[in-house]
């Protein structure tokens, strides 16, 4: 009775863990033909025998020889998953120093289930009512790949200003004095008042004394002032 055909019976894969890592494992199993039989792969590290280790992603032959000199090429794919990233959107503070800034993490690629972990040791995926600053968000995957992300929340580019200035001074203990309010910045229109009750940037026949004076835009964000 012959020896029986040379041949693959199968082959398990181990893919790689992170996208460009080095760490994949196949084995092959042989029958067949006649013991022993030589085994040798095309890695860069040109492994033999029936198990190859510290596989990077791509295609790998393997030439299989028995002891009559009988060949057999057989081929493996290594693959690996796709780059774990963050896709990260970010809302700025709306007014000066309000703490409402908002970051939301959108996580992509690598191996399900994710993690994330914040700086501030947060785990969620969407952050609300935040002040402005810097955070880092470090994300792991199911094969603990990791990446880290840093962002910024910045308060207004041109935040709601509103300055005064004493435009005419009167004498002494007489109701003559004028205050004048520039209002820059913020979301026009704007809404001045005054601890008074009056409204408006252009107040007359005032006392010699404190006045407090507010503005509100558009947005709801507010600055004060005090004049005397």
């Amino acid at each position: 009775q012959g020896a029986s055909v040379l041949k693959i019976d199968s082959s398990q894969i181990t893919p790689v863990s992170c996208y460009g890592n080095g760490d994949g494992l196949a084995r092959i199993f042989v029958s067949g033909g006649s013991k022993p039989y030589q085994i040798k792969w095309s890695d860069p590290l040109a492994q033999v025998g029936n198990l190859a280790n510290s596989l990077a992603t791509g295609s790998y032959f393997i030439n299989i020889t028995d002891a009559k000199g009988c060949a057999l090429q057989h081929q493996v794919l290594m693959t690996s998953p796709l780059p774990l990233q963050m896709n990260i959107q970010t809302r700025n503070l709306t007014c000066l120093n309000k703490n409402d800034g908002d970051i939301e993490v959108f996580p992509a690629g690598g191996s399900l289930p994710y993690q994330l972990l914040w700086s501030d040791n947060s785990t969620v995926k969407k952050r609300i009512n935040l002040p402005a600053g810097d955070y880092a968000v470090t994300l792991t995957d199911a094969n603990k790949c990791k990446i880290t992300e840093k962002v910024t929340i910045n308060n207004p580019s041109n935040p709601l200003n509103i300055s005064a200035i004493q435009a005419y001074s009167g004498c002494f203990g007489k109701k003559e004095n004028t205050v004048q309010v520039s209002v820059t910045g913020g979301s026009p229109a704007y809404f001045v008042f005054w601890n008074t009750g009056f409204n408006g940037l252009l107040s007359s026949n005032l006392d010699t004394l404190t006045y407090v004076i507010k503005v509100n835009d558009a947005q709801g964000c507010i600055d004060s002032i005090k004049i005397k």
